[in-house]
C-alpha cells in the first residue's frame, strides 16, 4: 500500500507534511486531496477562477445590470461604448452588457442540462448492460 502514495506525492511537496500524514483517512478528505493537487498547477487555478467568475456573473448579473436585455431603444442604435452603456448598444438600441449577462445564464443552463441528460443516458445504459449480463 505504500507504493500507492508515491503516485500522489506532488500535493504534499509544499506543505511540509509527510506522505503518510497527509493521506491518512482521518486527516485528509478526498476533496482536500483534490484541492491540494489542483492548487499546484497555476493553469488549473486560473481556469477554475474563470469558471467561478462565469458562474457568479450568471447568478448575480441580473441584479447588477441597470437595463433589461429585452428593453428596445434604450440607447441610440449601434452606439459605441460610453458611461451608461459600457459595451455600447446593438442595432435595436439594447444594452450589450445586459444581453451578454443573459447569454451567460442561458449558456450555463444549456450546458448543465446537457451534462445531466448525458449522465441519465449513461446510467440507463449502464443499468441495461448489468441487466442483460444477468439474463444471458
Amino acid at each position: 500500500m505504500k507504493g500507492w502514495f508515491r503516485t500522489v506525492n506532488r500535493a504534499t511537496e509544499f506543505d511540509g507534511n509527510t506522505e503518510e500524514e497527509a493521506y491518512e483517512p482521518s486527516k485528509a478528505s478526498q476533496l482536500y486531496i483534490v484541492w491540494k493537487k489542483l492548487k499546484v498547477s497555476k493553469l488549473s487555478v486560473f481556469g477554475g477562477g474563470i469558471v467561478l467568475a462565469v458562474v457568479l456573473i450568471a447568478i448575480f448579473g441580473p441584479f447588477l445590470v441597470p437595463y433589461g436585455p429585452h428593453d428596445l431603444y434604450v440607447f441610440e442604435p449601434l452606439s459605441p461604448p460610453f458611461f451608461e452603456a459600457i459595451l455600447g448598444s446593438d442595432s435595436w438600441g439594447r444594452d450589450v452588457l445586459s444581453l451578454l449577462v443573459l447569454g451567460t445564464r442561458v449558456s450555463l443552463y444549456v450546458g448543465l442540462s446537457a451534462v445531466l441528460l448525458e449522465a441519465a443516458i449513461g446510467l440507463s445504459n449502464w443499468n441495461d448492460c448489468r441487466l442483460f449480463r444477468r439474463i444471458c
